[in-house]
């Protein structure tokens, strides 16, 4: 209510002293908005502080990848005491601009078989694409050898790996290790696809939160 009257009091004073038409529609969609990003930031900061701070020390921002490259940042977040999560899968170019991205909910479960659903999905997407120079990027270290190691992986997500191991192949894609805070856009968007506060056009009108994170993976 308080961002209705806000946005009602800003197309009034416009309307009076501009002389700019008012569109009842436009300043609902702005209140909706703005309410929902105020809502999210709160939820956000909550139960993931550290997904709006600097790592301390040196900086570990998100690098670019070899000019006319994909990289595909991937996450999970999953519910505490639930086997409820969350995967993403962000498509960016080779000076970090989101070009596309995949966010769905997901029985999980385990942590591991989280992490590796979110592989999986970076890699269904590169093959959905077309794209044949793509790097798949994650902040599980562990998950990532899994990926191009030749040992047996866990029988819990034993299958997955079959399929990122065959997609990887047929597309010749790679992957790569960051550090979590080179892929807090991914987290965000997992954290916010789990809460339930995801706008449906968060790809093409991404919210400034996520904005936020996506400038400051960049180099």
């Amino acid at each position: 209510m308080l961002w209705l009257c806000w946005h009602i009091w800003k197309a009034r004073n416009d309307y009076i002293f501009n002389h700019v038409p008012v569109d009842p529609t436009e300043v609902i969609f702005k209140a909706a908005r703005d309410a929902m990003e105020f809502v999210t930031a709160q939820v956000m900061l909550a139960t993931s502080p550290s997904v709006f701070r600097q790592a301390s020390g040196v900086n570990q921002a998100w690098v670019s990848s070899a000019q006319g490259t994909f990289r595909v940042n991937c996450d999970v977040a999953i519910q505490p005491d639930t086997k409820v999560g969350a995967v993403v899968a962000l498509l960016r170019n080779d000076q970090g601009t989101l070009l596309d991205g995949v966010a769905m909910k997901a029985a999980i479960a385990s942590v591991l078989q989280g992490e590796v659903l979110a592989i999986r999905l970076a890699c269904v997407m590169c093959d959905t694409l077309h794209l044949s120079r793509a790097e798949v990027e994650g902040d599980n270290q562990g998950v990532i050898k899994l990926s191009v190691s030749e040992d047996a992986p866990p029988w819990e997500c034993a299958a997955l790996v079959a399929d990122i191991k065959a997609l990887a192949h047929k597309r010749g894609l790679s992957f790569r290790w960051c550090p979590r805070s080179a892929n807090s856009a991914a987290n965000w968007v997992a954290l916010a696809r789990l809460g339930g506060y995801l706008p449906v056009n968060w790809v093409t009108c991404p919210p400034l939160l996520l904005v936020s994170s996506l400038s400051m993976n960049e180099s």
